[in-house]
């Protein structure tokens, strides 16, 4: 599974796993292998300017003091604390 996000407006995002069935792009089909008139639908920027997005998690905070969520050990993909709206730093 690869997730790329175009790299000119960083809005547009494909994931390989689903594909995009509105354009005809086939799930397992990597950007490398889109028809060569491929364009963003957002930015109209071709194929090459997708790129992987790196999946970051963040870091787990017990001692912040959020009940719900950093004391339960269940901040794997926030940055920033949902209670506390404090961002998570080392």
């Amino acid at each position: 599974m690869s997730k790329y996000r175009c790299e000119i407006c960083n809005v547009f995002e494909y994931d390989d796993d689903r594909g995009k069935p509105l354009t005809d792009i086939r799930p397992d089909t990597k950007p490398e292998d889109f028809p060569d008139d491929w364009e963003c639908p957002i930015c109209k920027a071709n194929k090459t300017h997708l790129k992987p997005i790196k999946e970051e998690k963040a870091e787990t905070r017990s001692n912040c003091g959020c009940k719900e969520v950093c004391q339960a050990g269940n901040f794997n993909t926030y940055t920033v604390c949902p209670a506390q709206s404090q961002e998570i730093s080392g």
